[in-house]
């Protein structure tokens, strides 16, 4: 292929488009670009070959990796901008991930059709992919052996973007629930096929599934396809006999199937898709005996159930275009062309537009006429293109006439309207092929008169005007490539030259970027006007669901253009309307008759019993509901209820409604209560804004997120709710981590709305920049001091209309004021932190600030302890950094290929994190930080990183996070960075990991086998779960053998909805509960039970059958599960530590549970259950308060100076190899409620009640030392090729240091109290230099044969004594004589006057003997009293290992990470390679 680039002399000699051409061997049959970027795809489907543009269509060049012939179909990423597919109609396809950059290939076992529907793709997850194959014979994989007709295929599927793919199963058809990107309560892994007509649903790929339609327990059959469209799933079902009944869903599990209003005939139907709306639109068509066919077009309401016929006499063709044409982003709008039959000429087409959605139409108009106007639609797409514009909102261009009806193409004009449809221009005569550019600044067309075209137009007015150039040789069979009319402006035109032969066919690709100079100033300025979207028969603004919608347009004769960087401009803007009785329908309990809403059966089973009873009236909800999407405010409201009378003939309406309160239960003492509240839309999150000790009020406050952009708050736990700020557009909510009471709500606009009384009162300031959107975590948009509520930093982008413009960066701001004044901090930075709260941090440092930046092309971390008035550069080339107080962990790149981890105690100096020398992998992935409560750090580091294989090791580091061992090794993680690794709250050192069972084969991509561990000494230690003996039952667990073939294995961190249910509770001491099985290793979720601990793990009991979720409240003493998994009524709760469970039904309708909640410290008694309705009922969730404050009414009393006589009970927690209670060098008492008390308890209990004392060391308080494992004894043994650390480099590290002990092996649990005993970590301890003094000071004493002499002095002398006394006594007295065993001899061994004085003498002398080593004892304290030395442990406060003892940060080294505060979460998952 060659270019010829061609400058034709026009008039305006400096606007002249620029004309590039390449050279195709065949016609192009697909041409479409990757969204947001200059890269062009064009299929040839004939020769089978594919081309790529880099600059925006102007030139082409062959794709050399696909071979020839290989392109039989070319398919972009729905969900994925980046991504595209070449399928190639046998075993090998094609693909790229980066817009076309490079090409990857992958194998399927049998072929693949050439065809789009052959790859299925996930909306929430663009990686897994389900792909539809021949069904081929098992004995070979050449295509003679496949039956190309066969009504079942093979499907395989990937979950790593095609890096493995897998065999699935067999079926008719197949797709994920998440289908489009419109659905949203569906399980992102959830995937439906039809299989021998009937419906079935997998969650894992098939490994296990079900039936998904059902009726009456048996399956519905006769399925024959199976779809997606506007939010809904749908299953046709189409009987031998040719009756069509349709089934819809929104969650893939529940079903109903929708009703139409008239007996259809039909013989092809087909779902026509809309780009916005709520509801499913179906044409059904048959065909005229003329060959023609005639159809209807159905609508369904919002819940997918009924339908109502929009209009008769639609027009489609044989292939299944229907000529209907929907607006992006318009509701309401659309128009149709049907067939009439009186007019004077018969049966022909005639067009029409609605702008309410259907319910009336009129005739498209010329503006300032009646004439009738009448276009060509979706069936004649490859001879005029679309009428709407998809990038200018209320723009349309169609190819039609005037008259009594649509005439032939050729005898077409062309037309425009910018106001929806509703009046309309002509701007060319005869038929042309048109596009537009820029937003609709210029608009782009060529003659369809002959078959051959030498000249081509533009217009920058609307069509007002064009201007006329020629193309460099005439073209025959012209074809032009159309692109969204967005930013480019670049047309392409293909066809075969019409006098030279040598070129098979040419593009020709102009540019008119030159011929409008000026960018379009921001709207509303004098470049733009306002333009209502939707308008009734009179010309007036029309309201559908609740609002307006109006543009700002660009004027016709501004002479400028839109670009994508204003693009904002042609955003669609809307007014919300009064609500009126059109905003409501039908509910889904009821049915449209003749204008009405008559309940249906499930309503006139209550009213028949009432009715029965002699009530004239029966009460009921009543038969509407507000359209969900609608926005409408104020106006007409209808009642809730209403009483309806008992004849049928007096059906509720609008206006003969009443409210409900909506409460249900009883305030009966001993009782449970509930109450729901019914929201529209989605659930999407919540947040706490819980009482501090500082706080005043009784309130629990709560904030609530839908997915329609409204909050809700609550101020007594979800009793009662109320909007906030009805009207606005909320995006986002952040809650400030360290002051409870602040709540800041991000909005569509620049305002930020925040409380800092927990939502009592709210105001606003304005935010300094856009948020940013360019996929960098949420979390770090905004950033909050530790001890001033005040300080806040905002990370916003700037320059970032177009994402891939070279000005779009991303800065940082802080404020000092709460958001009154911002001061811009960091330019082109990516993150930013206080850091003033690590561990070794002052005061003087509560300014210290860190920043990932760009510089020079490298991003640095830079540090500053002045706002970045100054700054300065701690590491370079930094990957990602995170903070998990108290310790900053960063990372770095060495070489490109792997990475480095340094940590920092002060957010200043970093030193570098050493692993052991042993541990070796081909390079270290990604780091997740999961915890550091314990003055160490738990670091995950990924070992392995093959896509649903991954797993790595726990490494835990010493008290200043420098040094590490391998704590376990095959820890379960996820794509994300998580692992499945957690600690248990209110306990220390007690954590649950899960482990790779089965590491070979994981590591070759076989699916991994996990098995749950669990550590009782903080990593130390770990051994597998001990099973309980029965199940909840009765009986036995049918494994057995040792732990490796029978343990109880628990599902983990990795498998969770959301970050905050974790086992336990900080409140609740000793409790766990977890969803597992008991067995050799952990089964799917959908198969595991639920069980729970009182122990901390010790032992474990079967709570129930089934995977439940739970909740903890009062502090552990209320404990409520509800299944979460399948719909439900009812939940379970127990009052003593799951001893007993109590049944509860908190719904009249089954719900699928979202979320069981309650505030974060768990001490409430009031729970919240946060569900989705039927899908017959509606897009909409319940919010259900579980209210227990009535169970009982007296509070636990707590006495802690008569312990024996309150509520509570004093318990201690154990390590299961030490049977003495001491646990990390201490025994500790906690408070925890009497079972069976008739008590709440209240305000939170202050845990741990007491320390009793500290321990002698064990084993059990030391873990092996760095360049040291475990050995199969349990002692730790030197890895062999390796040295012992050097421990004297403590004395450099720390000056001062008088002393260092040689390596062990061993090293203290950093948060272990020991004392005495034995210390495995000292043995032989040497001076540091230059401490030679005061080293042998401290050493001073007795050694050798005068430490033997002390030592053996009282011995001997205690002994002389002892036998004189003997000798002269007792000996000289003779023998006992019989019957003198009841008396004794007032000089025996035995009398007083012998005994004391023996042991008196014998004290006097030791203590004599020790009063030399005693001195030095009492000096070397009161020393360490004025020189740093090792405290003492008097307060709880104390029991924590001396800082001192332990290696300090190098400050002449680098630094490092941490995890994030925000709520729920316990890991911070810090960098992958491929985040890069």
């Amino acid at each position: 292929m060659h270019y010829l680039v061609v400058l034709l002399l026009l008039f305006r000699v400096f606007a002249d488009p620029l004309i590039s051409t390449s050279d195709f061997p065949q016609s192009i049959g697909y041409f479409a670009r990757f969204q947001k970027s200059l890269v062009y795809l064009a299929h040839d489907p004939i020769l089978g070959n594919l081309y790529i543009s880099k600059d925006d269509g102007a030139h082409f060049n062959k794709e050399t990796s696909i071979p020839d012939g290989a392109a039989q179909a070319l398919i972009f990423h729905p969900f994925d901008a980046s991504k595209a597919y070449v399928l190639s109609g046998g075993l090998t396809h094609y693909y790229t991930r980066d817009r076309g950059s490079t090409w990857n290939t992958f194998q399927t076992r049998y072929p693949v059709e050439a065809a789009e529907e052959s790859l299925r793709f996930n909306a929430q997850m663009p990686e897994s992919i389900l792909i539809k194959e021949l069904t081929c014979a098992d004995s070979t994989r050449f295509r003679p052996s496949c039956k190309t007709n066969s009504e079942e295929h093979t499907y395989e599927y990937s979950y790593d973007g095609l890096s493995t793919i897998k065999l699935m199963n067999t079926a008719a058809e197949c797709m994920f629930g998440l289908n489009d990107k419109e659905i949203s309560d569906v399980a992102v892994n959830d995937v439906l096929c039809i299989h021998n007509g009937n419906l079935i649903h997998s969650d894992n790929w098939f490994k296990s599934s079900k039936q998904a339609l059902t009726e009456d327990g048996a399956p519905i059959e006769n399925l024959q396809h199976l779809t997606s469209s506007n939010g809904f799933l749908v299953a046709v079902q189409e009987k031998i006999d040719g009756v069509l009944s349709i089934y819809t869903s929104k969650d893939s599990r529940s079903w109903t199937q929708a009703k139409f209003p008239d007996e259809i005939d039909h013989d092809v139907f087909t779902i026509v898709n809309a780009p916005t709306g709520n509801s499913i639109r179906i044409e059904f068509s048959y065909k005229l005996s003329n060959g023609r066919r005639r159809g209807s077009l159905y609508a369904s309401n919002s819940h997918g159930t009924q339908f109502r016929k929009l209009i008769d006499g639609t027009v489609s063709d044989e292939y299944g275009f229907v000529d209907v044409e929907f607006p992006d982003n318009v509701n309401g709008i659309l128009t149709v062309n049907v067939q009439s039959s009186s007019l004077s000429s018969g049966t022909a087409v005639v067009s029409r537009i609605t702008h309410d959605d259907g319910k009336t139409w009129f005739p498209l108009t010329l503006e300032g006429s009646t004439q009738q106007l009448h276009i060509h639609g979706a069936t004649e797409y490859q001879d005029v293109g679309r009428i709407f514009v998809p990038s200018v909102p209320g723009l349309l261009i169609a190819t039609g006439n005037v008259g009594e009806s649509l005439l032939p193409i050729d005898s077409s004009n062309v037309y425009l309207s910018y106001d929806s449809g509703y009046s309309w221009a002509k701007i060319l005569e005869g038929p042309h092929e048109y596009a537009v550019a820029k937003h609709g600044s210029i608009i782009f067309a060529y003659s369809l008169a002959s078959n051959y075209i030498s000249s081509y137009k533009y217009s920058t007015d609307f069509g007002k005007s064009w201007t006329t150039a020629d193309l460099p040789y005439e073209l025959v069979q012209p074809q032009l490539l159309r692109t969204d009319g967005s930013s480019s402006a670049i047309f392409v035109i293909i066809g075969k030259p019409k006098s030279n032969s040598s070129k098979e066919f040419v593009s020709f690709a102009i540019d008119l970027s030159s011929v409008l100079s000026r960018k379009c100033q921001k709207a509303p300025s004098s470049d733009f006007e306002l333009q209502y979207l939707r308008m009734d028969q009179s010309g007036s603004a029309n309201c559908i669901l609740g609002h307006k919608q109006y543009v700002y347009r660009r004027k016709p004769n501004a002479d400028c253009f839109v670009d994508i960087a204003s693009s904002s401009e042609m955003e669609i803007l809307t007014e919300n309307c009064p609500c009126t009785p059109e905003d409501y329908e039908c509910d889904a309990d009821y049915i449209e008759s003749g204008g009405i809403c008559l309940p249906k059966d499930s309503q006139r089973a209550k009213m028949d019993v009432d009715c029965e009873n002699g009530a004239s009236n029966y009460s009921g909800r009543n038969g509407y509901r507000l359209i969900p999407g609608n926005t409408c405010q104020g106006g007409y409201k209808p009642d809730s209820n209403a009483d309806i009378p008992c004849h049928a003939s007096d059906v509720v309406t609008p206006d003969s409604m009443k409210q409900s309160s909506g409460t249900i239960g009883t305030d009966a003492l001993g009782k449970v209560k509930h109450s729901t509240q019914e929201f529209e839309g989605s659930y999407l999150t919540f947040r706490y804004l819980e009482r501090s000790k500082a706080s005043s009020g009784e309130d629990e406050t709560v904030l609530l997120m839908n997915n329609r952009n409204q909050i809700f708050i609550s101020h007594n736990n979800g009793a009662d709710w109320a909007e906030v700020k009805p009207g606005v557009t909320f995006t986002a909510i952040y809650t400030n981590p360290y002051f409870h009471d602040y709540a800041y709500l991000l909005t569509s606009t620049e305002d930020i709305y925040y409380t800092s009384d927990r939502g009592a009162n709210w105001s606003s300031f304005r935010r300094p920049s856009k948020p940013s959107q360019g996929g960098f975590n949420a979390n770090d948009i905004m950033s909050f001091h530790p001890t001033e509520p005040n300080w806040l930093i905002w990370i916003g982008e700037e320059g970032c209309d177009d994402a891939f413009s070279p000005d779009c960066h991303l800065n940082s701001y802080i404020t000092v004021n709460g958001g009154s004044r911002w001061t811009q901090m960091v330019s082109n930075c990516r993150k930013c932190s206080f850091v003033g709260d690590l561990a070794h941090s002052t005061e003087s440092d509560k300014k210290n600030i860190v920043c990932e930046a760009f510089r020079q092309g490298n991003l640095n971390l830079l540090v500053s302890s002045d706002f970045f008035s100054t700054s300065e550069v701690a590491i370079k080339d930094v990957m990602a950094y995170a903070k998990s107080t108290p310790f900053l962990v960063a990372a770095t790149s060495e070489d490109g290929k792997s990475l480095k981890a340094y940590v920092s105690l002060d957010g200043k100096s970093f030193a570098a994190v050493q692993f052991p020398p042993n541990f070796h992998i081909d390079r270290e992935q990604s780091y997740t930080i999961l915890d550091t409560a314990t003055q160490s750090i738990f670091l995950h580091v990924t070992v392995n990183n093959r896509l649903g294989s991954e797993y790595g090791t726990v490494m835990k580091s010493n008290s200043n996070g420098t040094f590490y061992v391998a704590s376990l090794d095959g820890v379960n993680r996820n794509e994300a960075g998580f692992a499945d690794f957690e600690k248990m709250y209110g306990l220390e050192g007690v954590a649950v990991a899960n482990v790779v069972a089965n590491l070979n084969d994981a590591k070759n991509g076989a699916t991994k086998s996990l098995k749950t561990k669990i550590t009782f000494n903080d990593g130390g230690e770990w051994d597998y779960i001990k099973p309980p003996h029965s199940d909840s039952n009765g009986k036995r667990f049918s494994c057995s053998g040792d732990l490796n073939k029978c343990s109880l294995n628990l599902h983990g961190y990795t498998e969770r909805r959301d970050p905050s249910d974790t086992y336990s509770s900080q409140s609740a001491v000793g409790l766990m509960l977890g969803v597992g099985n008991v067995g050799p290793n952990l089964v799917p979720f959908s198969e595991s039970d639920t069980f729970i601990t009182r122990d901390g793990g010790l032992t474990w009991t079967e709570v129930t059958k089934g995977a439940y979720m739970w909740e903890y409240g009062d502090q552990g003493s209320i404990i409520v599960i509800v299944n979460d998994r399948d719909p439900t009524d009812t939940l379970k709760y127990t009052l003593d530590e799951g001893e007993t469970w109590v049944e509860y039904q908190f719904s009249d309708v089954p719900v699928v549970v979202y979320d069981l909640i309650t505030v974060p410290s768990d001490n409430s008694r009031k729970f919240l259950v946060i569900g989705r309705m039927p899908t017959n009922k509606g897009d909409r969730f319940i919010v259900t308060q579980i209210d227990f404050t009535n169970i009982y009414s007296r509070k636990c009393v707590l006495d802690v100076d008569d312990s024996d006589n309150d509520d509570f009970e004093l318990w201690t927690p154990s390590h299961p190899l030490n049977g003495d209670g001491c646990l990390f060098g201490h025994v500790a008492q906690y408070n925890r409620k009497i079972t069976g008390r008739e008590c709440y308890i209240g305000d939170i209990v202050p845990q741990p009640h007491k320390i009793l004392k500290n321990c002698t060391c064990t084993r059990q308080d030391f873990e092996c030392d760095y360049n040291y494992v475990r050995s199969q004894d349990g002692t730790c043994v030197l890895v062999p090729g390796f040295n012992p650390p050097d421990h004297s480099l403590i004395c450099k590290e720390m000056p001062g240091t008088v002393e260092y002990w040689e390596p062990t092996g061993y090293r203290r649990i950093p948060i272990s109290t020991c004392e005495g005993g034995q210390e495995f970590d000292k043995v032989t301890s040497h001076p540091c230099p230059g401490q030679e003094n005061k080293y042998n000071q401290r050493k001073k004493g007795l050694h050798g044969f005068g430490l033997f002499v002390v030592i053996l002095l009282p011995i001997v002398f205690t002994g002389t004594v002892m036998y004189a006394v003997w000798y002269h006594y007792y000996g000289k007295l003779g023998q006992i004589r019989l019957g003198e065993e009841t008396s004794s001899h007032i000089l025996s061994a035995d009398s007083p006057l012998i005994k004391y004085p023996v042991i008196a003498i014998s004290a006097l002398v030791a203590v004599i003997a020790t009063i030399p080593t005693l001195t030095l004892r009492v000096y070397d304290y009161l020393r360490s009293k004025v020189t740093g030395g090792r405290p003492s442990y008097t307060s709880r406060r104390q029991f924590a290992r001396s800082r001192s003892a332990y290696t300090p940060v190098d400050t002449e080294e680098g630094e490092l990470l941490g995890m994030n505060e925000d709520e729920g979460g316990n890991e911070d998952h810090f960098l992958d390679e491929g985040d890069e």
